[in-house]
């Protein structure tokens, strides 16, 4: 069991909550225009845009090409309750699953509102980064024992550029940083702890996670038997684990239900998944995100035929068996599309560019600001920058701390887990995919540099050490 916080423990939580929310609402409010309009740096990128009136109106702003997914979306929640919108390979709005339905939610509830819908969420946003960092600190000062790792901790996340710039983005990528940290924290203290309230926000944390993001499913599986192996040594342990399963079964079964309502099979969370594996694996995959080219490598009889079919989970179900048979024809072409997932997981899609960047400046007609030019000129560097110091010393952080693994090893599932089933797959526009993995990243450089400029901390017995006799 670890020592409990103390006023000192607070003060510093206190210092990274001050930290981070200045970067961020000063960011919204000195070079977003208070919020107001698009930002000028994305590091996720908007949601995919469909084939939609190009004049339409979207919660009072005109916008290039269109409404996007997310808008589309939203505009249904609140207008209809409906989760529909115009899917991949659809010919028209049809109620949807392909995409998890979070975000969508969230920012539905916030646009009844009578409000600026966007900014409001964008101030939102600002809030739930903020307390990522704090969690963050908290999940360090248990998982490492150490206040000057949780404080190193907290202060990276707190100013980490990519969570900063992606404050502004109407796009998923902070809400599933938060409950990230969120499971993190509150994995870590009940593995130590146990408690039944500590098991009920988890199994919630992990049900919310995936429906922000379907694609953390298996970390959420694994996630949850790491938390009921660690139970049996706590008090009313059984109990808990009991409690855990059900706050986590009961929201997914949920949303299960309605799929299977409204595509007359059971759907795990999205109908999606085989059009993701397609999107990684075809003639024209690169292991980005989908692109003209691999619509155009499909026949027309397959396209005609993915058109026809209004059933949305066995449309793109469809696509398995074409999976199966590019992987059958092209085993090397197969490895080298993971290998190209994997960089783009890490580097995101745009560094593979004539000229490799990390962010895209976008135009979105604001008026320059100082605040702003100051951005542009240092938000490539920050971000490159941060990225280099982020894997490099991360990776060192990650092998000191095998001694604190009993303590922290939910970050060592997440880091295997979370890239996984995008390396399966693809990865998507920039950095969206990596976002909420860099906590757990620059929580393990944080180790590295308490270790390498102060005295490392001791491990615990138990955990790296062997108990002196």
């Amino acid at each position: 069991m670890q020592d409990r916080l103390n006023l000192f423990d607070y003060l510093m939580l206190t210092l990274v909550l001050v930290v981070a929310a200045s970067s961020r609402f000063g960011y919204l409010y000195f070079a977003v225009n208070e919020a107001k309009t698009a930002p000028v740096w994305q590091v996720q990128g908007d949601p995919p845009h469909y084939p939609l009136p190009a004049d339409t109106t979207v919660r009072g702003h005109e916008k290039p090409g269109g409404p996007n997914e997310v808008d589309n979306l939203v505009h249904n929640l609140r207008e209809n309750s409906q989760f529909s919108s115009r899917a991949p390979f659809a010919a028209e709005e049809e109620p949807t699953a392909h995409v998890a339905p979070g975000y969508s939610w969230l920012f539905s509830q916030v646009a009844r509102l009578d409000t600026d819908a966007d900014a409001l969420m964008r101030w939102i946003q600002a809030g739930l980064g903020t307390l990522t960092a704090c969690f963050y600190y908290l999940f360090a000062r248990r998982g490492f024992g150490s206040r000057r790792v949780a404080l190193l901790t907290g202060l990276f996340t707190a100013l980490h550029p990519f969570w900063i710039l992606n404050t502004a983005e109407l796009n998923d990528g902070v809400l599933a940083t938060f409950a990230l940290a969120f499971v993190l924290a509150i994995g870590t203290r009940g593995s130590q702890e146990g408690g039944l309230i500590t098991s009920v926000l988890f199994g919630l944390g992990l049900a919310g996670l995936v429906l922000i993001r379907a694609a953390l499913l298996p970390f959420s599986i694994i996630a949850l038997i790491w938390y009921l192996m660690s139970c049996h040594k706590q008090r009313l342990g059984s109990l808990a684990a009991l409690v855990a399963v059900l706050f986590y079964c009961i929201p997914l079964a949920t949303w299960i239900a309605r799929d299977f309502q409204a595509f007359g099979e059971p759907v795990p969370v999205v109908s999606s998944a085989f059009l993701h594996v397609w999107i990684g694996n075809n003639p024209e995959a690169t292991g980005g995100d989908m692109s003209d080219a691999m619509k155009d490598s499909l026949s027309a009889e397959r396209k005609q035929e993915l058109l026809e079919e209004k059933n949305q989970a066995k449309r793109y179900n469809m696509l398995g068996q074409d999976v199966l048979e590019e992987i059958r024809a092209h085993k090397q072409n197969t490895c080298t599309r993971r290998i190209q997932s994997l960089l783009k997981f890490l580097l995101g899609e745009g560094w593979s560019g004539d000229n490799p960047t990390m962010g895209r400046k976008v135009e979105t007609g604001q008026d320059a600001t100082a605040a702003s030019d100051l951005v542009n000129d240092c938000a490539e560097t920050a971000l490159q920058g941060s990225w280099l110091f982020m894997m490099l010393f991360g990776f060192l952080g990650w092998r000191w701390s095998l001694g604190w693994r009993q303590h922290c090893r939910l970050a060592a599932l997440a880091t295997i887990w979370l890239p996984l089933p995008y390396i399966l797959s693809h990865a998507g526009p920039l950095s969206g995919p990596r976002l909420p993995l860099d906590g757990v990243l620059l929580a393990f450089a944080a180790m590295a540099v308490a270790g390498s400029a102060l005295n490392m901390p001791k491990p615990p017995l138990g955990s790296g050490e062997k108990k002196k006799k």
